[in-house]
């Protein structure tokens, strides 16, 4: 039975982020990132690897996408990534 709505389902999306950046074997868990986290105090290299920042840039570029368009439910782990 079709209802006429639209919607939208990035389920594909993320499955084919997840293999791009080596994730496709993960498991999902339902463990929340604490509203109090503090990022800051986690131990960085002197000096980062180039290659490492690019990904992980443009692993949370994509990330921040579906947050804002779909999966607003992640909104808060993804701001604290940036």
């Amino acid at each position: 039975m079709t209802t006429g709505a639209i919607g939208c389902n990035k389920e594909a999306h993320i499955d084919r982020l997840l293999r791009k950046y080596g994730l496709g074997q993960c498991n999902a868990i339902n463990l929340l990132m604490h509203p109090g986290a503090d990022l800051v105090l986690l131990p960085l290299p002197s000096r980062p690897n180039k290659l490492c920042v690019l990904a992980y840039s443009a692993s949370i570029n994509e990330l921040l996408f579906i947050a804002t368009n779909t999966a607003a439910q992640i909104n808060h782990a993804v701001s604290c990534l940036t």
